[in-house]
């Protein structure tokens, strides 16, 4: 598990993404955010490796925004 000050930080950022994904309709984002707030509130396995899966599909989403912001130019 993340150290105290991690686990807060890590605690906001999950809850951020979770709402913005939300808003966006990233669907991945937002239920990997869950599982993410989930771990760090003892109720699922490992926050340390939800949140790398967590950040892996946020780049890709972030890819895919680039991408698209691209092509419109």
């Amino acid at each position: 598990m993340t150290q105290d000050g991690d686990t807060a930080a890590l605690q906001g950022v999950a809850h951020a993404l979770k709402g913005v994904a939300g808003n966006i309709g990233a669907s991945r984002v937002r239920v990997l955010a869950e599982s993410v707030l989930a771990a760090l509130h003892g109720e699922a396995q490992d926050a340390n490796s939800q949140a790398l899966g967590l950040a892996d599909e946020l780049e890709q989403l972030v890819r895919q925004l680039r991408h698209a912001l691209d092509s419109d130019e």
